[in-house]
């Protein structure tokens, strides 16, 4: 049981991966093909790229080396939190209410 509750979970991340992977790269292709702003002018913008790249990568790396592109992908995410300025944490509960109904 225990070694089907690990390929479960193993496997679970990889699609996980899979997941967040093609849809950053749905984005970055949708951004390069129609840019909605110009091109990044600060160093925070830049960085904040390289690291999201970076984070993928050890996200797909963690195939073949799970420990080590493990580490790379969460310490990247770590550091765009601080390069981002991310301090703010908050949950957003959406609800159903007569004065903002969803769209259904």
């Amino acid at each position: 049981m225990r070694r089907f509750a690990y390929s479960v979970i193993h496997w679970a991340a990889r699609c996980a991966a899979l997941l967040v992977a093609g849809t950053f790269l749905l984005l970055l292709a949708g951004e390069l093909l129609n840019p909605h702003s110009g091109p990044p002018t600060e160093f925070r913008e830049w960085a904040g790229m390289v690291l999201l790249i970076a984070a993928i990568i050890g996200m797909l790396a963690a195939w073949k080396w799970e420990l080590p592109g493990a580490l790379l992908s969460l310490l990247t995410l770590a550091a765009f939190t601080v390069v981002a300025r991310m301090h703010r944490y908050d949950v957003v509960w959406l609800r159903r209410d007569a004065r903002y109904p969803l769209p259904i």
